[in-house]
Formats: structure tokens, sequence, C-alpha cells
């Protein structure tokens, strides 16, 4: 006999389903179009008005949570509920940016967030570019790169060395997180699927906005520019 554990013991389905619906629900209701433009509303007004620190905090802290959620191992197996809407998630937190300039400044502050938040970004970006299937996941991830990559705090924090406990699939893969930005943008460009040469163009962006902050690039990364400098010269 032993102690039952299982996270079923503490689960609250309705509270999970609640938040992956909430996720939805914003996204869609901060979206949404009014004669081809964009229609603020009371909840626009509100997410732009954010300046609480601890509101800020809660947002982004919950987000990067939640990010993270599928990818966490646990020392007891079935010990924790995995959550699987990270793509509501990622859509949820490009709203937030494009509509809080403070969210955003919040979010950079804190490199342990934004850190916990860019490394799973990455990581469905890149296990999921060869699925035709996972293509609106794979452009909402390019384009919260492309928005954040504009932000020189964010740019600087790629220097900081990638210590997660997400790993890749990259071969003898180690430095900071622009390395791991080089290898995923790489990926994506070379060998992939053809649906995504429609957001090359942002790829090539993301790397120009963040190259006059990165100090250094390991010896992969930086073949990896110069084969993607070698291929976009030929043409």
């Amino acid at each position: 006999l032993g102690i039952p554990y299982n996270y079923t013991l503490l689960w609250d389905a309705d509270l999970e389903r609640l938040v992956e619906q909430c996720a939805g629900l914003v996204s869609l209701v901060t979206t949404s179009h009014s004669e081809g433009a964009y229609a603020p509303g009371g909840l626009h007004a509100w997410i732009q008005g954010l300046a609480a620190p601890a509101d800020l905090a809660f947002l982004s802290g919950g987000i990067a949570t939640l990010l993270n959620n599928p990818l966490t191992a646990t020392w007891l197996p079935g010990s924790m509920k995995k959550v699987s809407y990270h793509e509501d998630l990622l859509l949820l937190f490009w709203r937030l940016c494009e509509l809080s300039p403070t969210f955003v400044q919040a979010t950079l502050k804190n490199g342990n967030t934004i850190h916990r938040i860019i490394g799973p970004m990455l990581y469905y970006v890149y296990t999921n570019r060869l699925d035709p299937g996972k293509l609106g996941l794979i452009n909402i991830g390019i384009y919260n790169l492309l928005l954040l990559s504009g932000e020189r705090n964010f740019a600087v924090r790629l220097n900081s060395p990638y210590e997660d406990t997400i790993v890749f699939d990259f071969w003898s893969f180690s430095g900071c997180y622009a390395d791991l930005v080089v290898m995923v943008i790489h990926s994506l460009m070379v060998g992939t699927n053809h649906r995504l040469l429609l957001l090359y163009d942002c790829l090539l962006t993301i790397i120009t906005n963040l190259s006059p902050y990165i100090k250094s690039l390991g010896l992969v990364p930086a073949n990896k520019l110069v084969h993607l400098f070698e291929l976009f010269s030929s043409k």
C-alpha cells in the first residue's frame, strides 16, 4: 500500500476549460474588425490602461507558466496535469503586446519571465515546422518574435546563456538565446514546409532587428547564418 497521488486529486476540469475559453475569447474579441479597421471597445481600453506592476506581472507570469506546463518534467509521473492550449496563449500574448506597450516593457524588464516565454515559443515553432496543420501556430510564434525583435531590451536579453530545461534536438547546441533564435530560424528556412515561404521576409527582418545588439554567436549558429547568406545571395 502507498499514498495515492495524481493530478486528479486537485484538478479542476471546469477551471481548466474556463481558462482556455477565456484566452480564446479575449484573443477573438481583441482581433475583431469593423469595416476593415479595428473596433476598439471596453476590453481594448482596459488592456491599454493596464499599468499596475502586480497586474502586468500576473499576466506575463501566468502566460509563461502555462506555456511551459506541457514541457515541464516532474519527479512523479502523472503528478501534474498537462494543458495543451499554447496556441491560444501565444495569440493572447501577441494581442497584449500589440495593445499595451506598457505590458511589453514590463515583461522585458523581467529577464526570467521573457526567457520563460521565448523558450517554449521557439520550441513549439520548431517542433511543428513540418506539420501543415500547425501553420497557424508557426505564424503566431513568428509574429510574436517579429514584434519583440523591434525592442532593444528584448535583443539584449537574448545574450543571456540558455539554461532552460527545454531540450531541442539540435546537434551539439549550447550557447545563448540568440544562438537558439538563429538555429530555429535556419531550420524554418531550409528544407521545411513550402508554405512557410511567405514568412521568409519576417524571419529575415527578425535577424536584422536583433543583429546590432547580439554580442556573440556560437560556431554552429554562425555557420547557419553564413549558410543563409549563401542561399539568398545565390538567387
